[in-house]
């Protein structure tokens, strides 16, 4: 897999967080899914369907128990602790390292 269908993979995940009703999300990301090329965008879209957003996310937490549930912690980790450096430390700017 190349690197960039995986920031496209974290990105398009990050886009279905944001499905959640807002007083059940861990983060709030209103980009990622404008960012998207057409393909992960039209994936999201199917996901605002009910059934098929149940389906696919009983099935992802069945192949890999957790995984979504540890990626949406680890945005909000991320999204606080770079919100505290702002507001706190006076961070100026940041260099992400990693596509994820």
């Amino acid at each position: 897999m190349k690197a960039i269908n995986t920031g496209m993979g974290v990105a398009a995940l990050k886009a279905i967080g944001m499905l959640y009703p807002k007083e059940k999300r861990l983060f709030e990301d209103p980009y990622s899914e404008k960012l998207l090329p057409p393909f992960y965008k039209f994936f999201v879209f199917l996901m605002r369907s009910p059934k098929i957003f149940d389906y696919l996310m009983k099935f992802r937490e069945k192949s890999t128990p957790g995984v979504v549930g540890w990626l949406f912690c680890r945005f909000r980790y991320i999204d606080d602790v770079l919100k505290d450096s702002i507001a706190k430390k006076g961070l100026e700017s940041v260099v992400n390292l990693g596509v994820g």
